[in-house]
């Protein structure tokens, strides 16, 4: 696999990477859907940096959704 859109500080996050098996360059798409009410943590960075990591390395897309809310419903500290 030609890994050409990985940066070499890419590569040094995730050492060792495995491949992901039948996957065909240009046709990965991968996704990061956050929590619209919701704090980020570290687990959303670890799963934003695979994400666009695989999605790289096979020149394949990244999607990052956002959802539209409906402010009433949430907690005040979230609509600030």
């Amino acid at each position: 696999v030609d890994i050409s859109g990985v940066t070499p500080a890419m590569e040094e996050l995730v050492p060792r990477m495995n491949g992901l098996e039948g996957a065909l360059p240009g046709l990965v798409c991968t996704r990061f859907p956050p929590e619209p009410s919701g704090y980020l943590y570290i687990g959303h960075a670890k799963a934003i940096l695979l994400n666009n990591y695989y999605a790289r390395r096979y020149h394949g897309r990244l999607i990052v959704r956002f959802d539209d809310i409906n402010l009433s419903n949430e907690k005040e500290e979230f609509r600030e």
